[in-house]
């Protein structure tokens, strides 16, 4: 599956940096995997937000780029299953 690497930042209103990257379920030994899943179909397309994924911006709704920013940390990447981002 792809993930998103959600980058830490000290300042909440900073832009969203995430990325992108490919992480094998059937190879992991754990029994659970350390990433949080968000939903991305809730939410008007209307007044979109931009988020940076490997340098590039993407158009997202405004409700997943506030839990995005929400969930940033200030000091400790997240790793994030968004369905809009991560499924082609």
């Amino acid at each position: 599956i792809r993930l998103l690497r959600l980058m830490p930042h000290k300042d909440e209103t900073a832009p969203i940096q995430c990325e992108l990257f490919e992480y094998s379920l059937q190879e992991s030994s754990k029994g659970t995997h350390l990433f949080e899943a968000l939903s991305y179909v809730w939410g008007s397309p209307e007044t979109p937000k931009s988020i940076s994924i490997d340098k590039h911006n993407l158009s997202v709704t405004a409700n997943l780029h506030a839990v995005l920013s929400r969930l940033r940390d200030r000091s400790f990447e997240r790793i994030i299953w968004a369905d809009f981002v991560c499924i082609n």
